[in-house]
Parts: structure tokens; C-alpha cells; sequence
């Protein structure tokens, strides 16, 4: 990333993939201006690493696209345990605000508690509300600010949402370059789909999950699968695909 004097034009909330939310959709210039000009050096060297271990949807998002989303995810966990705990609303971040508008500490809280959501591999989704949860389990009297969600009294009922969710569902990325009609060989999308295999093989009926991915989900090929499971387990995924 270079210096430059790009201009940051006024951040509006913007529709995308992930539904609407403020800093979407922005060129690379403006992000990388917003980084240079807000970002500690040492935090924004630590993305890189990030990029192999990150939610599968964020490995091509810019790091501070990524944290404006994150910033929504987090809004909305906070709105529904305040609404949970006291009947009231209350986003915990106001409105369509930019967050680097604000004060340094908020925002570089945000960037923090991305970051360990990217470190575990963690849908933002999920971490932000996973969180709120086990606060409540826990007994906090608020719902936890972002650099809560960082904090060793959290990060266990984080990690044990993201299991249970991945436990009782295929976890299929909203970015539709993931699916095999988009499939270019890219590192990363052979990352998802040798992800997915080996969350496929923790299942009791792999064929079920199998016949789901490759035919329904369109985001496994017979070919991978069969690189990873039995004969036998892909020919059962096979006949059930037919039916579906």
C-alpha cells in the first residue's frame, strides 16, 4: 500500500451481498486512504496473514471493508440483546454513522475484534452474536462492547457457537464466486471446498451433507469428493442427488 491523497468522499450506507451497511462498495483507493490516514501501521501489517484464515466471504474484501461490515454485524447483536435484556433498542453504534468519523478508540476497537474474528476463521455473524449470548449466560450486566469480544471470558462461548453452527448446518459463503459455475482454481476457493470436506467428514450421514454441496449447493464437484471419501459414501451421494 503507497501513500496517495485520495479523497474519502462521505460514507453512505450501501446494499451488497451481505445486505445493506455503511463503507460498502467503495473503491480500493478509498479504503487504502481511510487505512493510511486512521489505521495504526502495525495493526494493518498483521491483514496479511489474515487473508489464509479469515471467513471464506472476506478473503477478497479490503480489510477496512471488511471492518464496516463488521461494524453492522456487531451493531445488530447489540440491538437484539438490548432489546433481550431491557425491551429496548439500543445499536450500540448510532445509525448509518461512519465509524472512522468517530473517535480513534472506537474504531480501532472494531479493527481489533475483526481481526480475532478473522484469526478463528469466524463469520462475523456469528462472532458478533455468539458473544453477545455467552455475556448473557455469563451475566454481564451490558451487552459487551467490541473490545470485549476479544476477551478470554468470551472467546469460549465464541468458538462454541461457530462449532454448533457448523454442527448443525452446511455453511455455504454468500459470495457466489465460491460455486462451481465461478470455480477458477483459485487458492482460496480450493481452501473452501477442502474446508467443507472436512466438515462434511465430522457428520454421521456424510452422503446427505455430500448430495447438499454437490447438487443443491452447487459449490462441490463429484471429482473433489471423491478425492476425500469412500467409493461407496460418493456413489450414496450420487443416488440421493438424483432424487433432489
Amino acid at each position: 500500500m503507497t501513500q496517495m491523497t485520495t479523497h474519502i468522499p462521505k460514507i453512505t450506507v450501501q446494499s451488497t451481498i451481505h445486505g445493506k451497511y455503511t463503507g460498502a462498495g467503495l473503491s480500493t483507493e478509498v479504503y487504502d486512504a481511510i487505512a493510511l490516514g486512521k489505521i495504526n501501521p502495525r495493526l494493518f501489517d498483521e491483514e496479511k496473514a489474515l487473508f489464509n484464515s479469515k471467513w471464506f466471504d472476506y478473503r477478497r474484501m479490503h480489510p477496512v471493508e471488511a471492518t464496516y461490515l463488521f461494524a453492522a454485524c456487531y451493531s445488530h447483536a447489540y440491538a437484539a440483546s438490548s432489546i433481550k435484556r431491557t425491551g429496548k433498542y439500543s445499536p450500540g453504534i448510532r445509525g448509518s454513522r461512519d465509524i472512522f468519523s468517530g473517535k480513534s478508540t472506537n474504531y480501532q476497537a472494531l479493527w481489533r475484534a475483526r481481526q480475532q474474528a478473522d484469526r478463528l476463521g469466524i463469520p462475523y455473524p456469528v462472532f458478533c452474536d455468539s458473544g453477545m449470548a455467552h455475556a448473557e449466560r455469563l451475566l454481564w450486566q451490558r451487552p459487551p462492547r467490541p473490545q470485549h469480544l476479544c476477551c478470554d471470558a468470551l472467546q469460549v462461548g465464541i468458538i462454541e457457537g461457530w462449532l454448533d453452527a457448523i454442527k448443525t448446518s452446511v455453511r455455504v459463503p454468500y459470495d457466489a464466486w465460491y460455486r462451481l459455475d465461478n470455480f477458477e482454481g483459485h487458492p482460496y476457493q480450493v481452501a473452501y471446498q477442502d474446508w467443507l470436506c472436512e466438515q462434511i467428514k465430522e457428520r454421521r450421514h456424510q452422503e446427505y451433507a455430500l448430495a447438499t454441496c454437490i447438487f443443491m449447493e452447487k459449490v462441490l464437484s463429484v471429482e473433489v469428493a471423491a478425492k476425500h471419501f469412500p467409493p461407496e459414501v460418493v456413489r450414496r451421494a450420487v443416488d440421493l442427488g438424483c432424487e433432489m
